[in-house]
């Protein structure tokens, strides 16, 4: 099993998206950082101990450090070339047929349930195996088909980050439970992604912790 690395804000701010009635997923500007180092031999073993940091306020890095961090920055610190032993999909605003967000609260059994049918649409190599699913920050703040979901795979090598981000982008036309949903960007002069590549960096954070709300319900 591959090293889990988390991180924590040194002036112990939880390292989570905030929502406000103006503003979408504002994340802390924290330069320095705590990291914990685990080599977990199990998937179920990653999973307790994503719960337990998520629970912290603490978040994830996609690779390694060279480093351990005591109150100083992340930055420079993660080889962004060495091969990376998971496959992590960020989803974001999939649409679902005959899905309807919960007007209420969002439960383990219905994340259980999303990600089960996303998996359903990924290549066939994909389907058959262990993962860990989680709700992503912005998953349940709207009552529509739309879903935002993680789900991370252990691989049974590492592989380089760049052919995992090639990977993931061809999954997005690969896939045509997927691809049919996709829609051009902002500037309408590209696609955009749904299942975003740009996670497959070694340097990416995951935010696991529950988001804060401020002025919403």
């Amino acid at each position: 099993m591959t090293k889990l690395t988390f991180l924590e804000a040194a002036n112990g701010t939880h390292l989570c998206k905030t929502y406000t009635k103006t503003k979408k997923g504002k994340v802390p500007a924290v330069v320095e950082l705590n990291s914990y180092e685990y080599q977990p031999a199990t998937i179920q073993e990653r999973y307790a101990l994503m719960m337990e940091h998520a629970a912290k306020g603490h978040c994830m890095i996609r690779g390694e450090l060279s480093k351990v961090l005591y109150k100083e920055s992340r930055k420079g610190l993660t080889d962004k070339t060495k091969p990376n032993p998971t496959l992590f999909l960020d989803i974001d605003k999939l649409h679902l047929e005959n899905y309807t967000a919960s007007t209420s609260k969002l439960r383990s059994s219905d994340v259980e349930s999303l990600c089960a049918r996303v998996v359903s649409m990924l290549p066939i190599e994909l389907q058959n195996v262990s993962y860990i699913g989680h709700a992503a920050n912005s998953m349940g703040l709207s009552e529509s088909a739309f879903i935002s979901i993680h789900i991370e795979f252990v691989l049974d090598a590492p592989v380089n980050p760049a052919v995992l981000k090639s990977y993931i982008s061809h999954m997005n036309f690969s896939c045509e439970d997927i691809s049919k949903h996709l829609v051009l960007g902002d500037k309408n002069t590209d696609v955009k992604s749904i299942v975003d590549p740009a996670v497959a960096s070694n340097s990416s954070l995951i935010f696991i912790a529950p988001p804060k709300f401020v002025g919403k319900e």
